[in-house]
């Protein structure tokens, strides 16, 4: 039984890791042909658009490769890093906490543009994390979901988004313990192809690729892995991996604790923090 658990456990981070290192090792995606006819800004009547397919760092498209399939607009503010602090509550189907987005701005636009799907935004703020940031939620398109327009004074760097997914976040897949063939149950993600922005509140498109680092909460027992470097021991591991990715690539797995499986993660540095949490960090 604890084989199969191990087994469960690693099949699906390795998934999620595999596509990960593809992923990030390869050419961008182009944006599939269909678009989202209809699609309005939270700004109210523009067209919401964003880019996609095209290579580089953030912010390396233009408005004449709009992305049809994401709110984004990253030629005007683009998301370099993204920092998560997150909440696994395995009982309601629910993940919450923060999501930091480091901005690059680049041309004193006041608005950013993020893509959401059922999502439940609660609240958003400046760096300091009090000052209050305006925002508003578009209406919801089939398949695509909502923007989130947030007004940012020019010289903004970072925004925080206080958020909690719905239990039917069509990313995230909570297994019971009959179906993990665990005395726990598993949660795991799938963000392709245009899944990220159903747990993550973030510029959803290839056009976009940056760096990221979470923390990840869960309960006694269990262990939290990421398609990044991972942890070994109950405490908290800061690690760093080269590669930028794209949303379509973040991938997480929670389940059984494990030490052989903790033990088959590289991890280069450790240190203390509070059990059931984690941290990894790829820039």
């Amino acid at each position: 039984m604890r084989a199969l658990e191990l087994s469960n456990l690693t099949l699906a981070v390795l998934a999620g890791g595999l596509l990960w290192l593809v992923g990030c090792t390869s050419a961008p995606k182009a944006a599939s042909s269909a678009a989202a006819t209809g699609a309005m800004s939270a700004s109210g009547g523009a067209p919401a658009s964003g880019t996609a397919g095209m290579p580089g760092g953030p912010g390396g498209a233009s408005p004449a490769a709009a992305d049809p399939h994401s709110f984004a607009r990253p030629w005007e503010v683009a998301v370099e890093h993204l920092a998560l602090d997150l909440t696994v509550d395995f009982e309601a189907r629910r993940l919450s906490g923060r999501a930091s987005l480091r901005l690059r701005n680049h041309g004193g636009a006041g608005m950013l543009y993020l893509d959401t799907r059922d999502l439940d935004i609660r609240r958003v703020t400046l760096a300091d994390g009090k000052t209050e940031a305006p925002f508003t939620l578009g209406e919801p398109v089939p398949f695509l979901g909502r923007p989130l327009a947030i007004r940012i004074p020019p010289a903004t760097q970072l925004v925080n988004v206080d958020y909690a997914t719905h239990p039917d976040a069509a990313a995230l897949q909570w297994l019971t313990p009959a179906q993990a063939g665990s005395l726990l149950p598993l949660l795991f993600t799938q963000s392709e192809a245009i899944l990220a922005r159903t747990w993550v509140p973030c510029q959803d498109t290839p056009a976009v690729r940056q760096t990221y680092e979470a923390t990840v909460r869960v309960p006694p027992g269990f262990l939290a892995l990421m398609s990044a470097e991972n942890p070994t021991t109950a405490s908290a591991c800061r690690s760093r991996s080269p590669p930028t990715c794209w949303p379509w690539r973040w991938a997480i797995s929670a389940g059984r604790r494990s030490p052989a499986a903790a033990a088959s993660m590289p991890c280069r540095r450790c240190s203390s923090a509070p059990p059931g949490s984690w941290r990894t960090r790829r820039a």
